[in-house]
C-alpha cells in the first residue's frame, strides 16, 4: 500500500517536473524566436584584399550614421597606421626588385611587430633622429627602424596628445614618401600596390599635418582588418532590429578555408560575396592562383551550398574605380582568353559579371543580386545596404509567419512595400545624381499594371508634380510604333520587306537603288542618322526634309554593315503616307492607337492644349533650362515623336501579346530577329528594337529615346511577361535611363544581367 501511494506521489512529481520542463522548452523556444526576429546575420564573403571590411564599415556608417563622429579621435591611430603600411609596401616591393638601399637585419620583420612599447626608448628615438639626416632618407636605415615605428604607432597611447602624431614620426614619414627614388618607383611600378596604399600614399601629406581631422574616407579605408577568421560588425538599427555583419577572413585556396564557414550561415536571408575587380591580372605569389579564378570558384561553391537556396546573395564586384583605370592599358585577356570584347570598362565588367552568374547551376537559386562597388562610390555601397536592409526585412516577416506562410511571403503585401522600398532608392539615387526633375515608371505583366509610382516634377517653373498621367515625349521608343505600322501593311499585302524603296520613290537618287524596307527598319540602309547641315530650328516642309536626306550621300553600302539612321525611320514615316494616302499621324492614331485604347497618346504638337503635358529640360553649364525650341515639322516624322503616358503604355504592352495589331506570330518573330548583315554576319537589333540575351538565357527586348528634354526606355522580357517604362523629362548623356530601367527590373529578377550591344542613347 505504501509503495503503491509512493509511486503515484512519484509518477505526479515527474508529471509535474515534465510540465515545468516542458514550459521552460517553450520560453526558450519563444525566446529565441523572438531573438531570431531581431537579430539577423549576414555573412560577408570574399578572398583576402576584396576591400571587405572597408566595404562592411561604409554600411555600418550608414546604418549608425552618429557612429562617425564618435570614432575620429580612434580613428587617427589607424589612419597614421595605414599612411606607414603603404610606405613599407613600396620599400617591399623595391627590397623585391632589388633596387633597394636599405641594409636588412637578419630578423624576420613580423619578430619585430609583437615588441611592445617598452622598446620604444630615448635611445631608439635618437637613433631614428641620427638616421634621418643622411642625404637618402632610407639609405642608411635598416629593418629596426621601421618595426621602432610599427610598434610606435600601433602600442603608444596617443591620447595625450589629441591622438596627434609626434612630429619626430611625421616628419620622418614625408621625408621618406619625398625620397626621389621612392617617387621614381612608384610612379614605373603602382599598379603593384593595392588601393588602400594608393588612397593613403595619395592623402599622406594632409593626414600629416598638425591639424589634420579625418573624414569619412579616410576612416573607410582604415577599417579595421578580419582577425581570428572572423569579424562580427554589429549594426544596431533605430526599429530595434540587429544586423550582424559577419566578415569571413577568406584566404587562397577557398577549398580549405572558405567552405568550413558555409554551414555556420544555414537560413541566412543574405549573403555579400565581394569581389575585387581589379585582381584579374595579379598572380598569388605565394601558391600561383590568380585571384579572380578563385573568386569565381568560390561564388560557384555559393550556388551550389543547399543550406543557402534560400538566401539572397549579394555579388558585389568591388574596386570599379581602380578597374576602370587598369583595363585601358592591361588586357583581360590574361585572365579570359575567350574573352573577345574591347579593353574597356564596360565590356569587360559586363563579361567578368557573366563569369561569376555562370557559376549559378542551382535552378532552385534565382536571387542574385549583382552590384558594382567603389569605396569612392558612397551611393553604390548606399544601394546595397538599402537593398540588404529590405532583404532582411522580407526575412523577418517570414520568421514572424509560420513556415507554411513563409513561401507565401514574397506574395504578400509587405513583399510588395519591400519591393517599393528598393525601387525607391534606385530612382531616388538616380534622380539626385543626374539631376533628373521628374519621372514616371510602370512595371507590367502581361498588359496588367503590377508596379506604378511617379517622382518629382512635371514642371519646374511651377512645380506640377508628376502624376500617372503625366504626358512625357517619346523619342526613339516611337520608332516601334512605325514599325509595328510598316509590319501590319505587310501582313495586308500592302508592301513587302524586301521591296527596294525605289519602287515607292520614284525620284529617289541612283545610289539608294538597292535599298529596301528591311533596309530601313534594320539601321542597315547606309544612311546617316542626321545630317550635319540639318537645322533644327529652321521651319522646314516634308519636302524640305525629304529633299535634304536625298541630297545626303550613304556612308556604306546597304546591308554592310549596322549604323543607327534616324533619317532611315523618317523615310519610313513617308512610305506609310504614299502607301495608305494618310498622313503618318492620321495612320498611326486610325490603326494603333484607337484599336489598343491608347486614349491620350498623340502625335507631338506645340500649339494643342495637351492635358498633364510635361516640360522638357535639358542641363547646361551647371543650370537646368527649358529644352531649346525645335521646328515643328521634326516633332512630326516617323523616327518618334509621340507623346504618351504609363496607362497609354501598358496597352501597347499588352497588344505585344495579343493578335489585335499583328494577326501571325511570324510577324513578331520577324520584328523581334537580328539583321543578317552581308557576309551572313548578323546584328543584334531588330525592327525598332534592340535584342539583348539575359544571362539565364531569356530573351530581352528593349529601346530608349531621348528628344527634346525628355529620354524614356522599355525593356521587355518575353518568357518572363515582364516590362519596365520608364520616362524621364531631362535629356543629358549622363541620365542613364537603360540602367535605371534595369536595376528596377534586376529587384524582379536578378538574373537579367545583359552585356549592351549598342549605345542608341548617344544617338
Amino acid at each position: 500500500m505504501g509503495n503503491t501511494v509512493r509511486a503515484k506521489l512519484f509518477k505526479i512529481r515527474e508529471k509535474k517536473k515534465a510540465k515545468q520542463h516542458s514550459r521552460w522548452i517553450d520560453r526558450q523556444i519563444q525566446s529565441d524566436l523572438t531573438k531570431k526576429k531581431s537579430e539577423i546575420k549576414c555573412l560577408v564573403s570574399g578572398i583576402y584584399g576584396s576591400g571587405k571590411t572597408t566595404l562592411i564599415h561604409h554600411m555600418d556608417l550608414i546604418y549608425n550614421p552618429n557612429l562617425l563622429n564618435e570614432e575620429i579621435l580612434e580613428c587617427r591611430k589607424r589612419i597614421y597606421m595605414e599612411v606607414f603600411r603603404s610606405l613599407i609596401a613600396i620599400i617591399q616591393e623595391m627590397k623585391k626588385d632589388q633596387c633597394l638601399k636599405l641594409k636588412f637585419l637578419s630578423y624576420s620583420y613580423p619578430d619585430f611587430l609583437n615588441f611592445s612599447v617598452d622598446i620604444i626608448t630615448k635611445s631608439a628615438m635618437d637613433r631614428i633622429n641620427s638616421d634621418l639626416n643622411y642625404t637618402n632618407s632610407y639609405e642608411n636605415i635598416d629593418l629596426l627602424y621601421f618595426a621602432v615605428l610599427d610598434n610606435l604607432l600601433w602600442h603608444a597611447n596617443l591620447s595625450n596628445n589629441g591622438c596627434k602624431l609626434p612630429s619626430e614620426i611625421s616628419n620622418a614619414l614625408k621625408r621618406l614618401w619625398s625620397d626621389v627614388d621612392i617617387k621614381i618607383w612608384y610612379k614605373q611600378h603602382k599598379d603593384r600596390l593595392d588601393s588602400c596604399h594608393h588612397f593613403f600614399l595619395k592623402r599622406l601629406m594632409e593626414i600629416l599635418n598638425d591639424n589634420y581631422t579625418p573624414v569619412e574616407q579616410d576612416i573607410l579605408h582604415a577599417g579595421n582588418t578580419t582577425k581570428n577568421n572572423l569579424n562580427e560588425v554589429k549594426c544596431q538599427l533605430d526599429t530595434g532590429i540587429t544586423i550582424w555583419l559577419i566578415d569571413v577572413y577568406t584566404k587562397l585556396s577557398y577549398t580549405s578555408n572558405a567552405n568550413r564557414w558555409l554551414n555556420y550561415f544555414i537560413d541566412a536571408p543574405a549573403i555579400i560575396n565581394i569581389v575585387d575587380l581589379s585582381c584579374y591580372d595579379q598572380v598569388d605569389h605565394e601558391n600561383g592562383y590568380n585571384p579572380m579564378q578563385e573568386s569565381i570558384a568560390y561564388f560557384h561553391s555559393l550556388c551550389r551550398a543547399q543550406w543557402l537556396r534560400e538566401s539572397t546573395i549579394f555579388l558585389c564586384l568591388n574596386k570599379k574605380d581602380i578597374f576602370a583605370s587598369k583595363i585601358t592599358h592591361s588586357s583581360l585577356r590574361g585572365c579570359f582568353p575567350d574573352y573577345t570584347g574591347r579593353d574597356e570598362y564596360h565590356e569587360a565588367s559586363q563579361h567578368i559579371l557573366s563569369q561569376f552568374l555562370q557559376m549559378n547551376t542551382n535552378e532552385h537559386m534565382y536571387n542574385i543580386y549583382p552590384l558594382f562597388t567603389s569605396a569612392i562610390d558612397p551611393e553604390s555601397v548606399r544601394l546595397l545596404a538599402i537593398l540588404l536592409l529590405a532583404i532582411i526585412l522580407l526575412a523577418i516577416d517570414a520568421i514572424n509567419g509560420s513556415k507554411h506562410h513563409a513561401s507565401q511571403t514574397i506574395k504578400s503585401t509587405k513583399q510588395d512595400h519591400a519591393i517599393e522600398f528598393m525601387i525607391d532608392e534606385v530612382i531616388n539615387t538616380a534622380m539626385k545624381t543626374q539631376k533628373i526633375p521628374g519621372v514616371a515608371l510602370g512595371v507590367f505583366r502581361r498588359g496588367e499594371i503590377i508596379f506604378s509610382k511617379v517622382y518629382g516634377y512635371s514642371n519646374l517653373e511651377h512645380e506640377v508634380p508628376v502624376k500617372l498621367e503625366t504626358m512625357f515625349q517619346s523619342g526613339s521608343v516611337g520608332k516601334q510604333f512605325t514599325s509595328m505600322a510598316i509590319m501590319m501593311l505587310v501582313e495586308h499585302e500592302k508592301l513587302q520587306l524586301d521591296d527596294k524603296i525605289q519602287k515607292y520613290f520614284h525620284d529617289a537618287p541612283i545610289e539608294w537603288a538597292n535599298i529596301t524596307i528591311r533596309n530601313l527598319l534594320t539601321h542597315t540602309s547606309g544612311m546617316v542618322s542626321y545630317s550635319p547641315d540639318l537645322n533644327f530650328q529652321q521651319a522646314y516642309t516634308e519636302d524640305d526634309v525629304y529633299n535634304i536626306i536625298k541630297s545626303t550621300t550613304l556612308i556604306y553600302q546597304p546591308g554592310q554593315q549596322f549604323s543607327y539612321s534616324n533619317f532611315g525611320y523618317i523615310m519610313l514615316g513617308f512610305l506609310i503616307q504614299r502607301v495608305t494616302n494618310q498622313s503618318y499621324a492620321n495612320f498611326i492614331h486610325e490603326h494603333i492607337f484607337r484599336p489598343l485604347g491608347m486614349k491620350t497618346a498623340r502625335i507631338i504638337n506645340e500649339t494643342s492644349i495637351i492635358p498633364n503635358r510635361a516640360s522638357g529640360y535639358v542641363f547646361i553649364d551647371d543650370h537646368i533650362i527649358n529644352q531649346p525650341w525645335v521646328s515643328p515639322i521634326f516633332n512630326t516624322m516617323a523616327d518618334g515623336s509621340f507623346y504618351f503616358n504609363i496607362y497609354d503604355m501598358v496597352k501597347w504592352d499588352e497588344a505585344l501579346y495579343s493578335d489585335v495589331l499583328l494577326k501571325r506570330q511570324a510577324s513578331f518573330d520577324e520584328m523581334w530577329s537580328p539583321v543578317k548583315l552581308n557576309g551572313n554576319i548578323t546584328y543584334e537589333y531588330g525592327f525598332g528594337w534592340s535584342l539583348l540575351e539575359a544571362i539565364n538565357g531569356m530573351r530581352i527586348i528593349e529601346h530608349g529615346g531621348s528628344w527634346q528634354g525628355f529620354r524614356t526606355m522599355i525593356v521587355r522580357v518575353p518568357e518572363d511577361e515582364r516590362t519596365v517604362f520608364l520616362f524621364t523629362n531631362m535629356n543629358r548623356p549622363t541620365v542613364d535611363v537603360r540602367k535605371i530601367a534595369h536595376d528596377v527590373l534586376h529587384i524582379y529578377n536578378a538574373q537579367l544581367a545583359v552585356k549592351p550591344t549598342f549605345d542608341y542613347q548617344s544617338q
